[in-house]
Formats: structure tokens, sequence, C-alpha cells
């Protein structure tokens, strides 16, 4: 891992919890000279500037223990000597998993174009907060090493429409993104990278739904198709001699802190990939066919369905079969002959 200029550089083990976000929870400062009295420092949504050890967590050596995470502690984590030198920044966002199943109606979403985590000194990029109801008052904020919940349009950047464009990007424009309401309610954050170096990874700035195809690509300046060397979580993984590397139907197990290392070039800033589960529920044609010959009540309406059909078949049948009977009887009956008293003109005859 590169060390700043200033001496002091900042890293953080992955741990994690099954109540906060599966982010890391330990950093600490790797640092060349110790005489410079480094700390590790936070600005996160409720507090600026504070210090491991006083104000949260449990000094361990150079690494500071944080052993519950919530929300709250989402926000920038660096390295700061007695004399004020900075070590690079590592940007830690904490989810709750509830927050994942339900989405309230009138939340805001934030987008950034381009749509990645880390950019060159100097680029511009456009973050806008995509409301459902803009009643809400939903203002874009940020937090970064020099300033906490600074507002976009007002504080930094330039308002254009729903959109915060900044036409220049620095180093100290690293940092935590979100829209936020009035009444405190905040949308999905983004964590933007900005570096002066000349290598960058471009990963996903959202989170990747499980199943789906990442791709990692290590750029310059000028190129993206140089050879690359890729990390996750400070392992080796491979080397891909375009600069891409892409991992299909990506799991859990694939979410971590990656970075790539193009020789003879350099290499870039960390960015954490995170992989979400899709909760919205298969479609109708994919569902599975149930078993409904358990259900008594499904037997009991098709029993009723066979009674109504079959009920005047039935009796139908039954008078037809009735009648053909008694027909069939009548052919056998007595036959008698009746007598009708001659007539008047009949007995002359007779007579005669």
């Amino acid at each position: 891992m590169a060390k700043c200029q200033d001496g002091g550089n900042i890293s953080a083990a992955a741990a994690f919890s099954d109540l906060t976000a599966e982010l890391p929870n330990k950093p600490s400062c790797e640092e060349d000279d110790s005489s410079a009295g480094w700390t590790l420092r936070r600005n996160t949504t409720r507090e600026t500037r504070t210090q491991c050890g006083p104000d949260w967590g449990r000094r361990d050596s150079s690494s500071c223990n944080i052993n519950y995470m919530d929300p709250a502690e989402s926000g920038v984590y660096w390295c700061e000597s007695r004399e004020g030198a900075t070590s690079n920044s590592i940007n830690i966002t904490v989810t709750v998993l509830m927050s994942l199943l339900s989405c309230p109606t009138d939340q805001a979403f934030l987008t950034v174009s381009p749509s990645r985590s880390q950019m060159f000194e100097g680029q511009s990029v456009s973050l806008s907060c995509e409301e459902d109801d803009s009643s809400a008052g939903w203002t874009l904020r940020r937090n970064t090493t020099r300033e906490r919940r600074t507002q976009g349009g007002v504080d930094w950047g330039t308002t254009a429409g729903s959109s915060c464009i900044i036409s220049y990007v620095a180093p100290w424009y690293s940092g935590m993104y979100w829209c936020e309401s009035r009444e405190g309610a905040t949308s999905n954050i983004i964590t933007i990278t900005v570096t002066g170096g000349p290598v960058i990874l471009q990963s996903p700035v959202l989170p990747v739904m499980e199943g789906e195809d990442l791709t990692l690509t290590c750029t310059t300046k000028r190129s993206s198709n140089l050879p690359a060397g890729f990390y996750k979580d400070g392992s080796f993984i491979r080397t891909e001699s375009a600069g891409h590397m892409t991992i299909h139907h990506v799991s859990r197990s694939d979410e971590g802190l990656y970075k790539c290392l193009i020789s003879s070039v350099g290499e870039s800033p960390p960015s954490w990939v995170k992989v979400t589960f899709d909760f919205s529920p298969p479609p109708p044609s994919s569902l599975p066919p149930s078993d409904t010959t358990s259900d008594p009540l499904h037997l009991v309406i098709r029993l009723v369905v066979h009674l109504v059909v079959f009920c005047p078949y039935c009796i139908s049948t039954f008078i037809m079969v009735s009648l053909y009977r008694d027909r069939a009887a009548g052919k056998d009956l007595p036959v008698s002959v009746l007598m009708t008293p001659p007539t008047q003109a009949e007995e002359g005859l007779d007579e005669d």
C-alpha cells in the first residue's frame, strides 16, 4: 500500500457484524515516523474531527477498535499528526439490513455522473437527488476531511435543476455525499474518492446486486487498456492484459476493498464494493406450482364444483330412464273392447 508524502497511511482490517454494516471496523494508522504523534480522527453526520479513544472507539497500539457500528458511524476517517499533516482518508458507510428491505415512498435517491467511485483531480462530476416528493425540500450534502454537512450549491458546486455540478474536483473533495430533507430524512450514501495520482479504479458507485456481473477497470488519464494487477482486501487476485477484470455472478464473498496496480505507472486508491440481495418477489410465471391437494378448503370447493356440474346430468338421466321404463311397460297392458249399444237403424237392419 502506497505511503503518503506526509508519512501517514490509514488502513482498515475487514471485520463483519450481523447487526450493522459489513464494513471495516478496525482502522489503523501505519506510520513511518512514530514521533509525529499520529492520531485517528473522523467526520461523521453528527460529529467533526473527533478522536479515537477519547471520543469513540478503543485504542489498541496503532489501531482503533470499534466494537459496534451503527449508521451514525458513517463518515470519513483519517490519520493526523500533531503538526496537522494528514494521511489518506477512508470512507466508511454503515447500513442496517432492515433499510434494504423497505424504502419509504418519499425517499430521494442520489445518483452521480460519471457513475464511478474514483475520479482524477480536475475532472467534473454531477450529483442529482431523484426525489419522489419535491415538497420534502431535499438538498445535497457531503462530509469530507475538511468540512462537515456542507450543502451543494451553497458551500460548493453549482446547482442546475435538481443537480449539483462540480466543475473541478480536488482530493479534499473525497468523502460521503447524500440527499437530506428538511425533516432530516436521508437518501442512499455515495462515496467518492478523488486522487491526484496517475491511476484510478473504475468500480460501481452503487451496490452490485447478487448474481450480476462486476467489471473493474484500471485506468490512467490517457489509457484504460494497459496490463493491470487487481487486489482484494490487500491480496493479489490476478493480472489482466487489457486492464479490465470481470467477476461473473457475484456473491457476498466478492464484497470487499479493491484496488489495482499498473506497473511503472502507479497504484489506485482502494474502493469498497458492496454486494446486496434482491428482495423483490419473483414474477408469477416463475413461481413454483403450489401443492393444493392438501388444502381442505380447496377440496371442498372442488367437490361443490363437481356437484354443480354433474347433478343436473344425473337428474335428467334419471327422468329419461323412468320415462323409458314406463313406456316399455305400456306394451303388455290388456286390451278390452268397448261395446256400444246399437242404434235404431242398426236394429232395423238386423231385423231385415
